[in-house]
Order: structure tokens, then C-alpha cells, then sequence
């Protein structure tokens, strides 16, 4: 590169860097879109583009985040939208992420490489734009274990939705009906402490996620039947941490339930065998079930299930026959061998 053309790159570098008004997240991801742009005349048309027209503040931070939306691929775009399910301030582990994506069927299998390698190179792809922030990494080989999305960078992925994705707070103090159309698809649901657990929930039929936090004092496990019989199209189901002693048999109506996390539901002693019908089930975390003694015998149906996690279940007594038939698994946390066979 001459003189000459380095002069004319450092004086497009000037105009773009204005464009950013001193927003030092409109610089990040700008910058972080643009180095992925080799000519000049990919710079030149980042310049040109229509966006900038806009001269409120919402634009100049939303115009950088667009132009690096629009870039992406089509199922990348799904992957980074549908991140705002997650509430505000929530730190976003990555394996978890990567399994929720598979569970909608974001990610499939190509050639010999497997989704969850897949899923990892599609969340780099999002990371390297500066869409998240706050990143804790892996010592050892500096992978990221966890990261946090930026609220503007949130508030411009919800745009995005048009109503297909929902993080709310249920405190009693307001109603929720309005929240629900016939479009959601994807709910995160925060309890205040002594507040029902809402049953409208179960009038969003078309929900593929339902995640809940901050459930531990509320009365969730009473309607767990009724939400099993109405919302048969969940993909995905967290009831991490919701005092749930049992689980009722209604789960098997789950039939397209991908994705399952029971754990920190200390008072479960045992999974139904209704569990064993959940044939496409591909997640299960009973972490943290410390009461946990024994698995359906069934288990060996859920040919599917790639990631069973069940860390500190210590009162598991033995795995059941036919567990060798699970010849998808990728993630076995503790395997008991039984003195009996």
C-alpha cells in the first residue's frame, strides 16, 4: 500500500469513527464489523449506507448493530436473536446457550462435524462482533465459559422480534394479560417472592421455550400438569431451582421437549417413567438433585439424549439396564455400577 492509498484509508477510518458520535459500543461493533470487510469499497459502503441518516441517539447506536445484523447469515441471526429471552443483567453460559440453540433446531449436524462444535463456531462468529461483553474464560485453553449481553444491544435484538420472544418479571402489581400473542414462541418468566406462578402462561400454546428463575417461593409445582397438557410444542424447559418435589407424569405430552433442566430441585427423589417417552430429548440436567436416588428404568428409550448431567446426585444407587443403549450421549457427569449384575 502506497502512500497515497493509506492517506485515503485514514481518512475513510476518520469519517466512519464520526459516524459513531462518541458512543464507545457503536465504536466497538462497528469496529468489529468492519475488520471483517477486506476492500475498500466495503468500507466505503458501510459509509454510504442510509442507516446514518438518523441523527437521535437510539439510531447512532442502533444504525452499527443493524449494518452487522443484516450481515449475518440466516441462521446466525437466529442464534443472536433469540438471546434476548434472557433477562437483563443474566450471565449467559455458553454450553447451555449452544444446547438451547439445538433444541430449536438452529443447529444441525454438517458432514462429520457435530452440532455442538458447530454451535461453538457460530457463538465465536457472534462474540468477535462485539454482540456480548463481560466474558469469563477458561483458564486452560481461554475458551469463553460466560458472558453477558449489553442492554442496548438487547433492546435492538427485541426490535427485531416483533413479539416473537418475551423476559418479563410477574410481581402481582400488573396484569399480564397482553403479554401473550399468538406469535411468542419464546418466554423467560421471573417470580417475585410470595407471587402465584401465572397460569396465562398456559394460554401461549405456541411457546418452544419457557424459562423460569426465581421460583423457589412460589407455588409452581400445583399447575405443572396443566402447563404440561397445554404447551406440547416446548423445545425447551427450565425449571431450574423451583422447589419441585416431583415431577407428574404429564411430562411425556412433551413430545418435541429437547431440552430439560430439573437441577437445584433438591427434594426430588425420582424422575417419572413417563420421562422415558420424551424420545427427542437431548438435554437433562438433575444437577444439584441431591435426593435423587434412582432413573426409570425406561432410560434406555431416550436414544437421542446427548448431555445428561447429574452432578451431585450422592443418594443414586444404580443406572438402569439398557443405559448402554443411550449411544448418543456426550456428556455422562457420574456413572454408577450396580454390585447386583
Amino acid at each position: 500500500m502506497d502512500s497515497k492509498q493509506r492517506q485515503l484509508l485514514e481518512d475513510l477510518v476518520q469519517e466512519i469513527t464520526k459516524k459513531c458520535k462518541g458512543f464507545p459500543l457503536a465504536a466497538k461493533v462497528l469496529g468489529s464489523f468492519i475488520r471483517l470487510k477486506k476492500s475498500r469499497e466495503d468500507w466505503k459502503n458501510v459509509l454510504g449506507s442510509n442507516l446514518w441518516e438518523f441523527d437521535d441517539v437510539e439510531s447512532c447506536m442502533f444504525a452499527p448493530l443493524l449494518l452487522s445484523y443484516n450481515d449475518l447469515s440466516p441462521v446466525l441471526r437466529c442464534c443472536f436473536s433469540y438471546c434476548v429471552v434472557f433477562p437483563k443483567d443474566t450471565i449467559i453460559l455458553v454450553k447451555d446457550l449452544i444446547q438451547l440453540w439445538m433444541a430449536q433446531n438452529y443447529i444441525g449436524a454438517r458432514g462429520c462435524m457435530e452440532m455442538e462444535r458447530l454451535g461453538q463456531q457460530y457463538f465465536d462468529n457472534l462474540a468477535m462482533r462485539s454482540f456480548f461483553q463481560d466474558f469469563e474464560r477458561n483458564k486452560d485453553d481461554g475458551r469463553i465459559i460466560s458472558c453477558k449481553m449489553h442492554d442496548i444491544v438487547r433492546d435492538f435484538v427485541r426490535l427485531q422480534m416483533n413479539n416473537e420472544c418475551f423476559s418479563i418479571l410477574v410481581d402481582g402489581k400488573e396484569s399480564m394479560i397482553g403479554y401473550f400473542y399468538e406469535s411468542t414462541r419464546h418466554l423467560s418468566i421471573e417470580v417475585a417472592r410470595k407471587t402465584q406462578f401465572p397460569a396465562l402462561v398456559c394460554n401461549a400454546k405456541n411457546l418452544r421455550t419457557l424459562l423460569t428463575s426465581n421460583t423457589r417461593h412460589v407455588s409452581i409445582k400445583t399447575i405443572l400438569p396443566t402447563l404440561f397438557q397445554h404447551l406440547t410444542c416446548l423445545h425447551a424447559l427450565n425449571l431450574n431451582s423451583s422447589s419441585i418435589d416431583k415431577l407428574p407424569d404429564e411430562i411425556e405430552n412433551l413430545i418435541h421437549l429437547r431440552f430439560l433442566d430439573l437441577s437445584s430441585n433438591y427434594e426430588i427423589e425420582e424422575l417419572p417413567e413417563t420421562i422415558c417417552n420424551l424420545c427427542n430429548l437431548q438435554t437433562l440436567d438433575v444437577s444439584g438433585c441431591y435426593l435423587l436416588e434412582k432413573l426409570p428404568l425406561g432410560m434406555g428409550k431416550l436414544i437421542n439424549l446427548r448431555h445428561f448431567i447429574l452432578d451431585g446426585a450422592d443418594f443414586m444407587q444404580m443406572f438402569p439396564k439398557g443405559f448402554g443403549r443411550l449411544n448418543s450421549l456426550r456428556t455422562l457427569s457420574k456413572f454408577i455400577v450396580s454390585g447386583n449384575d
